[in-house]
């Protein structure tokens, strides 16, 4: 059977195999690439919903914190303007409540 190529077709053979061999190689090694690209994006999937769920709740807790700060305010105010009408009476109640005894016992 020897003679049956020729040596420039052994080595174009040899060429080809090896190309072959590095097409095979390259071709799982791509397969894996995207398989992990897969996984990957499935993982930063699942990261960016449980985010986008926290920042969900992070609004509605900011919003409730708004709304006791308006609260706040609110009656802090309504606070100051009760302070300013009583001062007054409070005098007066002052007043008579040292002045009820004029005599020291």
């Amino acid at each position: 059977m020897s003679g049956v190529f020729s040596k420039e077709q052994i080595e174009l053979l040899k060429h080809l195999s090896g190309q072959i061999a590095i097409s095979i190689e390259n071709t799982i090694m791509y397969k894996n690439l995207e398989e992990k690209v897969a996984e990957r994006t499935q993982a930063l999937d699942k990261k960016n919903d449980e985010l986008e769920n926290q920042n969900i709740k992070l609004q509605v807790q900011n919003k409730k914190i708004l709304e006791l700060n308006s609260d706040i305010i609110k009656e802090n105010q309504k606070r100051k303007k009760s302070r300013r009408r009583t001062p007054r009476s409070n005098k007066k109640a002052r007043y008579a409540r040292n002045n009820r005894f004029p005599y020291k016992y």
